[in-house]
């Protein structure tokens, strides 16, 4: 359980404007869980945020709302909650390889550093060139792995 302190810096970082903040946050979230009811709103309201950012390292790139939903399941599955989280069209995680051949068979070139590479996956999200799927999370799954649907 957080104290309120705690969880009103949660709350700040799960609310900034810098999407890195953002990002360290959920992931934190994701192997901690808090078991702090306090935190569901914060993370059910992140469902929504389809902001574009690394999720996980080596380089995987996917939007802040498929962070959230693996920390929501963390957090609900530690307090014995036991509904499913369900996200449709979500943008599937990219490695930079995947990445690459996206940028290839669209015919859109991009730039160097991470900036250019969210702009580039931006542009093909826009263009409807990035892979889409169907993420549910399940209480009872051994592992909390998206499933996906077709």
């Amino acid at each position: 359980m957080l104290t309120d302190k705690e969880l009103e810096e949660l709350v700040q970082d799960l609310h900034s404007p810098d999407i890195s903040l953002r990002v360290a946050a959920l992931k934190d979230l994701w192997r901690y869980p808090t078991r702090d009811v306090r935190v569901l709103p914060y993370l059910e309201a992140l469902l929504n945020d389809n902001t574009l950012c690394v999720v996980m390292l080596p380089y995987q790139y996917g939007e802040i709302c498929w962070l959230a939903a693996n920390a929501l399941a963390v957090e609900r599955k530690a307090l014995n909650i036991q509904e499913p989280i369900r996200l449709m069209g979500v943008v599937r995680p990219l490695d930079t390889q995947e990445f690459a051949a996206a940028c290839v068979a669209a015919g859109v070139d991009t730039k160097g550093g991470l900036p250019g590479v969210l702009n580039t996956l931006a542009i093909l999200r826009n263009m409807g060139k990035l892979p889409l799927y169907d993420l549910e999370l399940k209480f009872n799954a051994f592992a909390l792995a998206p499933t996906s649907s077709p």
